[in-house]
């Protein structure tokens, strides 16, 4: 599941440099990274973040690590509100990638500032990562379902692969 999800990230980071909605790119890396948070419980999802992160240092004109660090705080915002939204409704899914795009991208700007000096706040850069968490809202639910389907496809193929590999007609004595 990690894999796919890190090919999704590869194409939401290549989808964000082609795609502007009224001067507003949308940060869909942030999706696969909230939904492997949704739906794992180990610590694959702050590898897939690093992976990402470290993806994204490559491609940007930011110091090196920062793009892992503003991932894995995606990670640890989606984690901090496990008892608050149930992970498994619809309903929900929409409010914690506006959250935890929202978190990310005030991170990811105040690391900017910091980094180049300038610390204006411009009530323009409040509005951009708004819209920017909006989008992620409205793109949550299509990308979180699609996921979902895939991932019962996989789960149901490796399912029929362990009762293939225990069936004992399989095996030549």
């Amino acid at each position: 599941m990690i894999l796919l999800l890190l090919f999704a990230g590869l194409g939401a980071i290549f989808l964000q440099m082609q795609f502007s909605f009224s001067e507003v790119r949308p940060w869909l890396i942030a999706l696969p990274v909230v939904y492997a948070a949704m739906r794992r419980k180990d610590a694959s999802p702050f590898y897939l973040a690093v992976l990402l992160g470290t993806f994204i240092d490559i491609l940007s004109p930011q110091k090196f690590g920062t793009g892992a660090i503003v991932l894995c705080v995606v990670v640890g915002a989606t984690w901090s509100q496990r008892e608050n939204f149930h992970f498994e409704l619809y309903r929900n899914v929409p409010p914690l990638a506006l959250l935890a795009t929202f978190v990310a991208l005030v991170v990811d700007y105040a690391l900017f500032c910091w980094q180049s000096g300038n610390w204006d706040w411009h009530f323009v850069r409040w509005v951009r990562m708004a819209w920017m968490a909006v989008v992620n809202l409205i793109l949550s639910i299509p990308f979180f379902w699609i996921c979902d389907c895939l991932l019962i496809v996989w789960n149901r193929q490796a399912q029929k692969n362990r009762n293939r590999e225990s069936d004992p007609r399989n095996y030549v004595v």
